[in-house]
């Protein structure tokens, strides 16, 4: 069982007018991590970018696979001053795979085959509010 220590509360209708609340501690964000980060990574395990075209070639039939990596090397963090969340991961692993073209007095054509065996990724997700009519 999950601990999500998260507060939902619906504001009634004050001078500030009807909304909601939420608050989502640290330790609710750790223990979210166990459910949040496969279904992340379920969605951006593979990307296909049917082509790329750009000055003199281009890059078709590109598959990048973004397995995930162990839970251990991610971490979710709550940034207060922006109202946001931010994901860390170290050691992240890709394969990327394409066919390409290019075009500079002769004309250059292959595939190419990417793997990348460790990168970090930080990527932060800020929130901001509205104020209701």
């Amino acid at each position: 069982m999950y601990k999500l220590c998260a507060l939902i509360g619906a504001a009634a209708a004050t001078a500030n007018g009807p909304g909601i609340t939420v608050s989502v501690s640290q330790e609710g964000i750790n223990n979210a991590k166990n459910v949040a980060v496969p279904y992340i990574f379920n969605i951006i395990k593979d990307i296909n970018v049917p082509e790329v075209t750009f000055d003199g070639g281009f890059l078709k039939n590109i598959a990048i696979a973004l397995p995930q990596p162990p839970i251990t090397d991610i971490t979710l963090n709550v940034d207060h001053a922006s109202n946001g969340a931010e994901l860390v991961a170290d050691g992240v692993t890709a394969h990327m795979t394409g066919d390409f073209s290019y075009t500079y007095w002769i004309t250059v054509t292959g595939s190419v085959d990417v793997k990348v065996n460790k990168m970090g990724v930080d990527m932060e997700i800020d929130v901001s509010e509205q104020k209701s009519a």
